[in-house]
Protein backbone atom coordinates (compact mmCIF):
# COMPACT_ATOMS: atom_id res chain seq x y z
CA UNK A 1 0.00 0.00 0.00
CA UNK A 2 1.06 3.23 -1.09
CA UNK A 3 -0.04 6.56 0.84
CA UNK A 4 0.85 10.18 0.00
CA UNK A 5 0.08 13.74 0.56
CA UNK A 6 -2.88 15.22 2.45
CA UNK A 7 -3.15 17.82 4.82
CA UNK A 8 -2.33 17.75 8.58
CA UNK A 9 -4.05 18.83 11.78
CA UNK A 10 -2.41 22.66 11.18
CA UNK A 11 -3.79 22.38 8.05
CA UNK A 12 -0.65 22.69 5.97
CA UNK A 13 -0.53 20.38 2.26
CA UNK A 14 1.93 17.18 2.26
CA UNK A 15 4.03 16.23 -0.22
CA UNK A 16 5.40 13.12 1.85
CA UNK A 17 4.17 9.66 2.17
CA UNK A 18 4.72 5.87 2.79
CA UNK A 19 5.00 2.47 1.48
CA UNK A 20 3.15 0.16 3.61
CA UNK A 21 4.27 -3.90 3.13
CA UNK A 22 1.43 -6.08 5.03
CA UNK A 23 3.54 -9.15 5.09
CA UNK A 24 7.01 -7.77 6.96
CA UNK A 25 4.36 -5.45 8.78
CA UNK A 26 6.73 -2.61 7.92
CA UNK A 27 6.64 0.85 6.47
CA UNK A 28 8.99 2.44 4.50
CA UNK A 29 9.56 6.63 3.46
CA UNK A 30 8.53 7.46 0.16
CA UNK A 31 10.94 9.98 -1.30
CA UNK A 32 10.61 13.89 -2.14
CA UNK A 33 13.12 14.05 -4.26
CA UNK A 34 10.98 15.24 -7.27
CA UNK A 35 7.85 14.67 -5.15
CA UNK A 36 4.72 16.46 -6.90
CA UNK A 37 3.99 19.73 -4.72
CA UNK A 38 2.28 19.45 -1.43
CA UNK A 39 -1.24 19.01 -1.57
CA UNK A 40 -4.80 17.63 -0.78
CA UNK A 41 -8.14 17.03 -2.40
CA UNK A 42 -6.01 15.19 -5.13
CA UNK A 43 -6.51 11.93 -6.44
CA UNK A 44 -3.95 8.83 -7.30
CA UNK A 45 -4.57 5.33 -9.54
CA UNK A 46 -2.34 2.19 -9.67
CA UNK A 47 -1.02 1.26 -12.83
CA UNK A 48 -0.32 -2.13 -11.90
CA UNK A 49 3.20 -1.34 -11.18
CA UNK A 50 3.04 2.64 -10.63
CA UNK A 51 0.75 5.13 -8.78
CA UNK A 52 -0.09 8.58 -10.60
CA UNK A 53 -1.14 11.20 -8.30
CA UNK A 54 -2.49 14.40 -10.02
CA UNK A 55 -4.73 17.52 -8.98
CA UNK A 56 -5.71 19.08 -5.89
CA UNK A 57 -5.31 22.01 -3.87
CA UNK A 58 -2.06 23.19 -2.13
CA UNK A 59 -3.85 25.10 0.38
CA UNK A 60 -4.05 28.20 -1.88
CA UNK A 61 -4.49 27.25 -5.36
CA UNK A 62 -5.71 24.24 -7.08
CA UNK A 63 -3.12 22.53 -9.07
CA UNK A 64 -3.17 20.90 -12.68
CA UNK A 65 0.16 19.21 -11.68
CA UNK A 66 0.79 15.60 -11.06
CA UNK A 67 3.78 12.76 -10.51
CA UNK A 68 4.17 9.06 -11.33
CA UNK A 69 5.49 7.36 -8.75
CA UNK A 70 8.07 4.19 -8.97
CA UNK A 71 8.14 1.68 -5.56
CA UNK A 72 10.74 -0.36 -6.54
CA UNK A 73 13.10 2.23 -7.87
CA UNK A 74 11.52 4.92 -5.08
CA UNK A 75 11.59 7.78 -7.82
CA UNK A 76 9.24 10.27 -8.86
CA UNK A 77 8.63 11.41 -12.63
CA UNK A 78 6.59 15.15 -13.45
CA UNK A 79 3.24 14.58 -15.34
CA UNK A 80 3.19 16.97 -18.87
CA UNK A 81 1.77 19.84 -18.12
CA UNK A 82 1.14 20.61 -22.10
CA UNK A 83 -2.11 20.11 -22.80
CA UNK A 84 -3.42 19.48 -19.55
CA UNK A 85 -6.71 19.78 -17.96
CA UNK A 86 -7.58 22.79 -16.29
CA UNK A 87 -6.63 22.69 -12.47
CA UNK A 88 -9.07 21.27 -10.03
CA UNK A 89 -9.67 20.02 -7.01
CA UNK A 90 -12.19 17.26 -5.63
CA UNK A 91 -12.39 15.15 -8.50
CA UNK A 92 -12.04 11.79 -10.11
CA UNK A 93 -9.75 9.54 -11.60
CA UNK A 94 -9.79 6.28 -12.81
CA UNK A 95 -7.25 3.79 -14.48
CA UNK A 96 -7.99 2.41 -17.74
CA UNK A 97 -6.93 -1.16 -17.60
CA UNK A 98 -6.13 -2.36 -21.31
CA UNK A 99 -5.74 1.36 -22.35
CA UNK A 100 -3.38 1.86 -20.27
CA UNK A 101 -4.57 5.73 -19.25
CA UNK A 102 -5.66 7.61 -16.40
CA UNK A 103 -8.87 9.61 -17.01
CA UNK A 104 -9.55 12.92 -14.24
CA UNK A 105 -13.22 13.55 -14.98
CA UNK A 106 -15.29 16.93 -12.93
CA UNK A 107 -14.39 18.79 -9.58
CA UNK A 108 -14.02 22.63 -9.18
CA UNK A 109 -11.14 25.33 -9.64
CA UNK A 110 -10.21 28.09 -7.61
CA UNK A 111 -13.77 29.83 -8.43
CA UNK A 112 -15.74 27.42 -7.15
CA UNK A 113 -17.23 26.31 -10.25
CA UNK A 114 -18.37 22.75 -10.74
CA UNK A 115 -16.33 20.99 -13.99
CA UNK A 116 -17.94 18.74 -16.78
CA UNK A 117 -14.13 18.80 -18.16
CA UNK A 118 -11.33 16.61 -17.72
CA UNK A 119 -8.28 14.44 -19.51
CA UNK A 120 -6.92 11.80 -20.39
CA UNK A 121 -3.16 10.99 -19.34
CA UNK A 122 -0.86 8.20 -21.21
CA UNK A 123 1.90 8.08 -19.02
CA UNK A 124 3.81 6.33 -21.71
CA UNK A 125 3.82 8.82 -23.88
CA UNK A 126 3.18 11.65 -21.04
CA UNK A 127 0.95 13.03 -22.65
CA UNK A 128 -3.11 14.37 -22.27
CA UNK A 129 -5.95 14.79 -24.40
CA UNK A 130 -8.94 15.94 -23.22
CA UNK A 131 -11.94 14.37 -22.67
CA UNK A 132 -15.40 15.16 -25.02
CA UNK A 133 -17.73 17.29 -23.51
CA UNK A 134 -20.80 15.68 -25.80
CA UNK A 135 -23.45 15.04 -23.76
CA UNK A 136 -21.29 15.20 -20.84
CA UNK A 137 -22.90 15.07 -17.14
CA UNK A 138 -23.32 18.74 -15.35
CA UNK A 139 -20.44 19.69 -13.39
CA UNK A 140 -19.95 18.50 -9.75
CA UNK A 141 -17.67 17.48 -6.81
CA UNK A 142 -17.98 14.67 -4.49
CA UNK A 143 -19.12 12.32 -6.95
CA UNK A 144 -17.93 8.86 -7.27
CA UNK A 145 -16.21 6.91 -10.27
CA UNK A 146 -16.01 3.77 -11.09
CA UNK A 147 -13.88 1.57 -14.25
CA UNK A 148 -16.15 -1.06 -15.84
CA UNK A 149 -12.91 -2.36 -17.94
CA UNK A 150 -14.32 -0.25 -21.26
CA UNK A 151 -16.39 2.89 -19.81
CA UNK A 152 -15.78 5.08 -16.62
CA UNK A 153 -18.90 6.12 -14.70
CA UNK A 154 -18.61 9.15 -12.32
CA UNK A 155 -22.11 8.99 -10.46
CA UNK A 156 -23.64 11.56 -7.55
CA UNK A 157 -21.76 14.34 -6.42
CA UNK A 158 -22.75 17.98 -5.35
CA UNK A 159 -23.49 21.06 -7.51
CA UNK A 160 -25.37 23.97 -5.36
CA UNK A 161 -27.47 20.65 -4.05
CA UNK A 162 -26.73 16.79 -4.50
CA UNK A 163 -27.15 14.91 -7.63
CA UNK A 164 -28.45 11.88 -8.16
CA UNK A 165 -26.50 11.73 -11.50
CA UNK A 166 -23.70 10.55 -13.99
CA UNK A 167 -22.70 9.63 -16.99
CA UNK A 168 -20.66 6.52 -18.69
CA UNK A 169 -17.20 7.83 -20.57
CA UNK A 170 -15.93 5.74 -23.38
CA UNK A 171 -12.40 5.94 -23.12
CA UNK A 172 -11.48 3.99 -26.40
CA UNK A 173 -11.95 4.19 -30.38
CA UNK A 174 -16.12 5.23 -31.02
CA UNK A 175 -17.02 2.70 -33.24
CA UNK A 176 -20.51 4.92 -33.88
CA UNK A 177 -21.37 6.36 -36.96
CA UNK A 178 -22.15 10.56 -36.90
CA UNK A 179 -25.76 10.60 -36.48
CA UNK A 180 -27.23 10.28 -39.96
CA UNK A 181 -31.15 11.18 -39.48
CA UNK A 182 -32.91 14.60 -39.47
CA UNK A 183 -35.48 16.02 -37.50
CA UNK A 184 -38.86 17.88 -37.86
CA UNK A 185 -38.55 21.28 -35.78
CA UNK A 186 -41.31 23.45 -34.52
CA UNK A 187 -41.67 27.01 -32.76
CA UNK A 188 -44.08 28.07 -30.66
CA UNK A 189 -43.99 31.93 -29.58
CA UNK A 190 -43.91 32.46 -26.45
CA UNK A 191 -43.67 35.67 -23.99
CA UNK A 192 -40.36 38.09 -25.42
CA UNK A 193 -39.24 34.09 -26.99
CA UNK A 194 -39.68 31.47 -29.07
CA UNK A 195 -39.75 28.04 -28.05
CA UNK A 196 -38.03 25.64 -30.60
CA UNK A 197 -38.35 22.18 -30.59
CA UNK A 198 -37.71 19.35 -32.14
CA UNK A 199 -38.02 15.31 -32.57
CA UNK A 200 -35.37 13.29 -31.53
CA UNK A 201 -32.28 12.55 -34.41
CA UNK A 202 -31.60 8.59 -34.05
CA UNK A 203 -28.30 7.45 -32.11
CA UNK A 204 -27.86 11.70 -31.16
CA UNK A 205 -26.44 11.93 -28.03
CA UNK A 206 -26.73 16.13 -28.54
CA UNK A 207 -27.69 18.74 -30.77
CA UNK A 208 -26.44 22.07 -32.03
CA UNK A 209 -28.98 24.85 -33.21
CA UNK A 210 -28.10 27.45 -35.50
CA UNK A 211 -30.64 30.50 -36.50
CA UNK A 212 -30.28 32.71 -39.70
CA UNK A 213 -32.60 35.91 -41.36
CA UNK A 214 -34.77 34.90 -43.46
CA UNK A 215 -33.96 38.45 -45.33
CA UNK A 216 -30.46 37.21 -45.80
CA UNK A 217 -31.24 33.95 -46.76
CA UNK A 218 -33.29 34.95 -49.57
CA UNK A 219 -31.35 38.10 -50.84
CA UNK A 220 -28.44 35.62 -50.87
CA UNK A 221 -30.00 33.31 -53.00
CA UNK A 222 -29.61 30.67 -50.49
CA UNK A 223 -26.49 30.62 -48.77
CA UNK A 224 -26.45 29.72 -45.33
CA UNK A 225 -22.74 31.14 -44.47
CA UNK A 226 -23.97 34.81 -44.77
CA UNK A 227 -27.69 34.08 -43.46
CA UNK A 228 -26.36 31.89 -40.39
CA UNK A 229 -26.32 34.31 -37.35
CA UNK A 230 -25.90 32.85 -34.31
CA UNK A 231 -24.78 29.17 -32.75
CA UNK A 232 -27.74 29.36 -30.15
CA UNK A 233 -27.00 25.48 -28.71
CA UNK A 234 -23.41 23.48 -28.63
CA UNK A 235 -23.82 19.74 -27.54
CA UNK A 236 -27.41 20.45 -25.87
CA UNK A 237 -28.75 17.23 -24.72
CA UNK A 238 -32.40 18.56 -24.49
CA UNK A 239 -34.76 18.34 -27.60
CA UNK A 240 -36.09 21.98 -27.18
CA UNK A 241 -34.74 25.63 -27.11
CA UNK A 242 -36.11 28.85 -25.62
CA UNK A 243 -34.83 31.48 -27.97
CA UNK A 244 -35.17 34.54 -26.13
CA UNK A 245 -32.71 37.09 -28.41
CA UNK A 246 -34.69 40.00 -30.18
CA UNK A 247 -36.97 38.99 -32.66
CA UNK A 248 -36.35 40.11 -36.31
CA UNK A 249 -37.17 43.40 -37.50
CA UNK A 250 -40.59 43.63 -39.15
CA UNK A 251 -40.80 41.86 -42.66
CA UNK A 252 -37.89 39.83 -41.97
CA UNK A 253 -38.54 36.44 -39.88
CA UNK A 254 -35.45 33.46 -38.64
CA UNK A 255 -34.70 30.20 -39.88
CA UNK A 256 -33.35 27.61 -37.25
CA UNK A 257 -31.73 24.44 -38.36
CA UNK A 258 -29.65 21.53 -35.69
CA UNK A 259 -27.88 18.45 -36.31
CA UNK A 260 -27.50 15.52 -34.19
CA UNK A 261 -24.20 14.63 -32.45
CA UNK A 262 -22.39 11.43 -31.50
CA UNK A 263 -18.89 10.13 -30.16
CA UNK A 264 -18.69 9.48 -34.02
CA UNK A 265 -19.07 12.98 -34.89
CA UNK A 266 -21.77 15.68 -35.92
CA UNK A 267 -24.29 14.59 -37.99
CA UNK A 268 -26.74 17.00 -40.81
CA UNK A 269 -28.22 20.40 -41.18
CA UNK A 270 -29.66 18.37 -44.32
CA UNK A 271 -32.84 17.21 -44.61
CA UNK A 272 -32.67 13.67 -45.01
CA UNK A 273 -35.73 13.07 -46.83
CA UNK A 274 -37.63 15.11 -49.34
CA UNK A 275 -36.88 18.02 -52.05
CA UNK A 276 -33.78 20.16 -50.81
CA UNK A 277 -31.26 20.90 -53.50
CA UNK A 278 -27.72 20.98 -52.30
CA UNK A 279 -26.17 20.25 -49.18
CA UNK A 280 -26.11 23.21 -46.11
CA UNK A 281 -23.62 21.73 -44.14
CA UNK A 282 -20.49 22.74 -45.92
CA UNK A 283 -22.02 26.93 -45.93
CA UNK A 284 -23.02 26.52 -42.27
CA UNK A 285 -19.78 25.37 -41.09
CA UNK A 286 -18.23 28.18 -43.26
CA UNK A 287 -20.06 30.72 -41.21
CA UNK A 288 -18.09 32.62 -38.48
CA UNK A 289 -21.50 31.87 -36.58
CA UNK A 290 -21.61 28.71 -36.91
CA UNK A 291 -21.56 26.40 -33.95
CA UNK A 292 -18.00 24.88 -32.91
Amino acid sequence: MIVWGGEDDIPLAQNTGARYDPVGNAWSATTTTGAPPARWFHTAVWTGAKMIVWGGLDGTSDLNTGGVYDPVANTWTPTSTVGVPAARDMHVAAWTDALAEMDVWGGQDDAVTQLRTGGRYNPAADTWTATSTLAAPIGRRFHTVVWTGSEMIPWGGWNGTDLNSGGLYCSGACASAPPAGSSTISESKQPGAVLVSWTPVSAAAAYDVVRGGLNQLRSSAGNFTTSTQACLSNDQTATSYLDTSAPPPAGDGSWYLLRGLSCGGPGTYDETAGSQSGSRDAEINASSNTCP
